[in-house]
């Protein structure tokens, strides 16, 4: 047999991650080793079983198990990952009937074994259908659909509620019986019967709600896990327009909404729910047993119903209330938290204080008025409840002196109105919830619908390699629809491997034109090309792969230096890593670090780090991969004399080879660009060579 060759040239963590790139080309997958290296675990040293499944579902493989010995298994239902009782991990690529080429996790290599009767699990994996998924296009009525796929458990704990409801007839039959019959009984052999009845009564009572809870725990599990997954990977792929303009307390509460569908789905509530259509039962049986008391329940329900139609708008508004108060507390919160050293550096303590004062205060009162609503329906509630049982009370004892019913019907009917009653009450609870569920669900619809920044089948590439011509003609753009334009009708070009300095006063458009090219933003007017392809028609992550970026405050995530340097290139060995520090300037300080490169950065340390030494570790983030085109958004402004010559000596070694876009109003770097562009209020003020431009700039430029 052929040995496949293993496709991945980046370092995988221990574990079962070895069994991953073999199973993939078992599998026939397309992807590259850059994909792989993002589906991967972040922070992960060793890959267990549930890692290995999530890294496939992120690739877009289902799977499903089967306990099985290996000589049972069928090679046609190769490829697989088999795991035997000791945990000996191995891929079973191929067969013929008499040998297995398996790839084994523990000695990383192919080898051609004779399966034997040894026990284990095999894992086979199937291609995912994503032509329809969410993540790449919009959808609506999204969550109506994620329920369908949960048809089938809800007919199963609907159809258990009802036999819940017809078991529920055995008990007030059984004392009806008793109460009844007790003294045409002769011997104890006929209690002892009904006795063993009602334990069954009991037990299978006992059964199939346990059966109906694990059925509703499923389904508030998965689709906990299946909306807040896709909630929080549809605000990943928002355009930054839906999402910059957003507090992080209101971006915290779209994530927060599957919270509440969760705990619906798997709490009380949604029981009675699925009780409340047998109810009708219980009202035949307690017509047949009683005839004119079942005027009571029905007179009940009419009641709950008045309530419910006087008290959902109170509870409505009551419940718009608390949630804008708490979403206002919780923004200040967040901007306290991130804001921390801004509110010790200016002094203003006592003003954040007394706004949370002010805010907690609002919601205190919200909350007590809806406590007072809460209270006031479960007295009436309770009220109607004893109200009816007393009135039930009445009416049978009265058929029962006009013999009209028996003393076991009088039982039997006391038992059957506290359980017709019992759900009514929560289905009420229920109804009053509506709104706050239904709220949510729109709002997480609404966020389904919305366009996403991926518009393509997992990450394609292009089918041309690009280059760094870049050209904006006519661009303009605003943020909001009444603000200033931040850019108004600018046009230059810019040819492969030459320097672009972009000079100008603060709020001039400069960081504008680099989140435009990174497909950030999209103008309202003009075209913008790149390698002369248009930018709309380019998929902006797609986009952002060939794009080298250094922001003008440097980002980093929680890890290794060595880890954040990845992000950009996840296949990056070792010593490109080390490279890219070197090109920056910051390989020394990296170095001089107690665990060198693979120091773990992104917590409280980094605010006692240099942010000269940030600057240059950013940098050398940018320089891991090699691409077209690079913008540096003041990336070493006013640096030292020696910062400034690594910085001058990395343009001139990419000059050429890329395009830089380079946002700075420092001289040393505006005279060695080969074009400077300056703008002035969205506008361009001047755009052409160094010799040209410099000597009109204000002073402020050239120091």
């Amino acid at each position: 047999m052929v040995q496949p060759s293993v496709s991945t040239e980046f370092r995988l963590p221990g574990g079962l991650a070895p069994c991953i790139p073999p199973l993939l080309d078992a599998l026939g997958w397309r992807g590259s080793d850059v994909h792989l290296a993002e589906a991967m675990p972040h922070l992960m040293d060793v890959v267990d079983l549930s890692d290995l499944l999530n890294v496939m579902a992120n690739l877009k493989f289902g799977s499903r198990s089967m306990d099985i010995r290996l000589n049972h298994l069928d090679v046609r239902m190769f490829p697989c990952l088999f795991i035997d009782d000791e945990g000996k991990a191995m891929v079973l690529s191929k067969g013929d009937g008499n040998t297995i080429l398996v790839f084994d996790a523990d000695t990383e290599s192919y080898n051609e074994i004779s399966p034997d009767s040894r026990k284990g699990t095999a894992f086979f994996f199937a291609q995912v259908d994503t032509r329809g998924h969410s993540l790449h296009r919009k959808q609506t009525k999204w969550f109506s659909k994620v329920i369908r796929r949960f048809t089938k458990p809800l007919q199963q704990s609907l159809f258990i509620s009802f036999l819940l409801s017809l078991l529920a007839l055995t008990l007030p039959l059984f004392v009806m019986t008793i109460y009844d019959q007790m003294p045409f009984f002769e011997n104890n052999i006929t209690l002892a019967y009904i006795v063993v009845g009602v334990l069954v009564f009991i037990l299978s009572d006992f059964g199939l709600r346990l059966i109906r809870s694990g059925i509703l725990s499923f389904i508030g599990a998965r689709l906990g896990n299946i909306v807040g997954n896709e909630v929080f990977r549809r605000i990943l792929y928002m355009p930054p327009a839906y999402t910059e303009s957003a507090s992080i307390g209101s971006q915290a509460s779209r994530i927060k909404d599957f919270d509440t569908v969760r705990d619906f789905f798997s709490g009380q509530a949604f029981v009675a729910l699925l009780e409340i259509p047998f109810i009708i039962i219980l009202i035949a049986a307690m017509w047949f047993l009683g005839g004119t008391v079942i005027m009571v329940p029905l007179i009940a329900i009419l009641l709950f119903a008045v309530l419910a139609a006087i008290y959902l708008p109170l509870v409505k508004n009551s419940n718009e209330m608390m949630a804008k108060s708490g979403s206002a507390r919780q923004e200040l919160v967040m901007e306290m938290l991130t804001k921390m050293r801004a509110i010790k550096l200016t002094s203003t303590p006592v003003m954040w204080e007394n706004r949370y004062r002010q805010l907690s205060a609002e919601c205190a009162a919200n909350a007590y008025h809806s406590s007072q609503l809460a209270s006031q329906i479960n007295a009436l509630t309770n009220t109607l409840i004893m109200g009816a049982g007393v009135s039930t009370m009445a009416m049978s004892v009265t058929g029962v002196i006009n013999n009209e019913m028996t003393m076991g019907a009088l039982v039997a009917c006391m038992i059957l109105i506290w359980r017709i009653l019992a759900p009514l009450r929560s289905g009420f609870v229920v109804m009053l919830q509506v709104e706050r569920i239904n709220k949510s669900v729109k709002q997480i619809d609404r966020l389904m619908a919305l366009d996403i920044e991926q518009l393509t089948e997992s990450q394609l590439t292009l089918n041309r390699e690009l280059r760094g011509d870049l050209a904006f003609s006519q661009v303009s753009i605003r943020y909001m629809s009444d603000a200033y334009p931040a850019l108004l009708g600018v046009s230059f070009s810019v040819k492969h491997g030459e320097v672009l300095a972009i000079a100008g006063h603060d709020g001039a458009g400069k960081s504008t034109i680099l989140k435009l090219l990174m497909g950030l933003y999209r103008p309202q007017a003009g075209r913008i090309t790149l390698s002369n392809i248009s930018l709309r028609q380019m998929d902006p992550l797609t986009l952002r792969r060939s794009v080298g970026y250094a922001p003008q405050t440097p980002q980093f995530f929680y890890g290794t230096i060595a880890q954040n340097l990845r992000l950009i290139n996840p296949m990056a060995p070792e010593g490109e890593l080390i490279d890219a520090c070197l090109r920056a300037g910051v390989l020394d300080e990296v170095e001089a670090l107690p665990e060198g490169i693979h120091t773990r950065i992104g917590d409280y340390q980094m605010k006692m780090m240099p942010v000269a030494f940030l600057k240059k570790l950013n940098l050398a983030r940018t320089l891991v991969r090699s691409v077209p085109l690079l913008l540096l958004d003041e990336a070493m402004e006013r640096p030292n004399f020696d910062e400034r010559d690594v910085f001058l000596d990395m343009l001139e070694e990419l000059r050429g080879n890329a395009t830089i876009v380079t946002v700075t109003n420092h001289a040393a770097y505006l005279s060695v660009a080969d074009k400077i562009l300056w703008m002035e209020k969205g506008r361009v003020r001047k755009f052409g060579a160094p010799k040209d431009i410099l000597p009109d700039l204000p002073e402020e430029y050239k120091c």
